[in-house]
């Protein structure tokens, strides 16, 4: 599964493509994508894959590097059991400097 981020400009009422470049699950079954979020700057994203391995499921996440013009996977959290569904859901938020990613099991 592929998807690309587009930006919204409320001046003009109109969808860019700045950050449009495809990112990658493990896998053509993982269902990744079927949640995402992204920071509120537009440089930080986490999709989840629940159906990766036997729906463990799994959470990405990517930073965006303006230099090369693509996302960068910088972590991967995987599921704690089959059949979980790890990452069907998930969440990012910042406070006081620390980052953090929430996904729920089933």
């Amino acid at each position: 599964p592929v998807f690309g981020v587009d930006s919204w400009n409320p001046d003009e009422y109109t969808w860019g493509d700045e950050h449009y470049r495809g990112i990658y699950g493990r896998d053509n079954y993982s269902q990744f994508g079927m949640s995402v979020d992204m920071d509120f700057e537009g440089h930080r994203l986490v999709g989840g894959g629940p159906a990766y391995d036997s729906d463990r499921g799994y959470v990405q996440m990517y930073d965006w590097n303006a230099q090369t013009e693509q996302w960068n996977s910088i972590n991967i959290i995987n599921g704690p059991e089959p059949g979980g569904g790890f990452g069907e859901a998930v969440s990012m938020w910042a406070h006081l400097g620390f980052r953090r990613v929430a996904a729920f099991t089933y």
